[in-house]
């Protein structure tokens, strides 16, 4: 798909994670570093990666993206024969497996049940969409939306909004979790419209509009560096994609 990155299965380009930030945040150095050091060792235990799919053992832990992410869209392939879950901004939140799948069941005051039954049967991979912007959450289970424009609550800490940015969570449940084919990229939100791209694809700024290989760019590069300044100019060396 147009702007998309793939995400790597490999476990070696995530990192196991002790609880929550708002428990990490409470605990003594000292304690955090044991439980950081039993997750890794529980980790290379309970998640492997064969033939590109990434499988986490039953009851196998959590294991959270490498980079914290902000606003994106997500496109992955999973299944399940009981109930996982997905965190997004270090939030449990999206369930995968049952009759909730695809809904942000983390959610109390706002929704937190799918409408129908998108989930396909135990043997079978589900694709699944999901879009964060802002405090908005969307996500698409196989052609059917299960969360539109939800409002994402911040499960860890009920008092405070859901953090700005975040991991990419994958929680293993009461079976093996398996998930293929990741792809993501950047989402282009009003205040980052501006981007003065050399690129004969973004010469329609009146609509915002911003080609596929802009997208990935900036995907690429605000990703390998967070604290890039998106009002700072910069040239990239990007091939017009109509002139293939």
């Amino acid at each position: 798909a147009e702007g998309y990155l793939p995400v790597s299965l490999e476990p070696s380009e995530w990192e196991a994670v002790v609880g929550d930030p708002e428990t990490r945040k409470a605990m003594k150095a000292k304690a955090l570093a044991k439980a950081q050091t039993e997750a890794r060792a529980a980790m290379a235990k309970n998640w492997i990666a064969e033939n590109g799919v990434l499988t986490g053992a039953a009851d196998g832990g959590t294991i959270g993206s490498a980079k914290n992410y902000e606003n994106f869209e997500l496109i992955l392939d999973w299944k399940t024969e009981g109930e996982a879950a997905m965190g997004i901004r270090s939030i449990p939140q999206i369930a995968l497996g049952g009759k909730n799948s695809g809904a942000l069941t983390g959610n109390m005051l706002h929704d937190n049940a799918a409408p129908k039954a998108a989930a396909n049967g135990p043997q079978e991979w589900n694709t699944m969409q999901v879009k964060v912007v802002s405090d908005r959450v969307t996500v698409v289970l196989n052609g059917v939306t299960t969360a539109e424009n939800v409002i994402l609550e911040n499960a860890c800490n009920r008092e405070i909004p859901a953090y700005a940015e975040g991991q990419i969570l994958l929680i293993a449940g009461n079976a093996p979790l398996n998930v293929r084919e990741m792809y993501i990229r950047f989402v282009w939100t009003d205040k980052e419209r501006w981007f003065p791209f050399p690129c004969n694809g973004c010469d329609e700024y009146a609509s915002h509009h911003v080609c596929g290989a802009c997208i990935a760019a900036v995907t690429s590069m605000f990703f390998a560096d967070p604290d890039a300044d998106v009002f700072e100019p910069i040239t990239l060396n990007l091939n017009d994609p109509r002139s293939d």
